[in-house]
């Protein structure tokens, strides 16, 4: 066996899903999802803001707002579990 056999190969080309790939891939507890109108608008709106460097990642900064009362929006991606505090410090606020 040579050793162009033992590593897998890689594609060159950096080929980008599309939402219905996206949508093959999502878990079964994902429900509900933004549609693909919302979620090109959401993208937008994050670019935005992190170039304006007005943006709150991770949940610790998130947090940190909410305790402050800050404003805004919030755009929750990831697994639930993480989520389920701060979405009950969200609807208290």
């Amino acid at each position: 066996m040579s050793d162009d056999e033992k590593t897998p190969s890689k594609s060159t080309s950096s080929v980008t899903k599309t939402y219905e790939e996206r949508m093959e891939a999502v878990n079964s507890i994902s429900k509900p999802l933004a549609s693909k109108k919302s979620t090109k608008r959401a993208h937008k709106l994050v670019k935005k803001a992190s170039s304006a460097k007005i943006i709150r990642r991770g949940v610790k900064e998130v947090v940190k707002g909410i305790r402050k009362h800050e404003k805004g929006i919030c755009i929750l991606a990831g697994m639930y579990f993480i989520y389920y505090i701060l979405l009950l410090l969200l609807l208290e606020n």
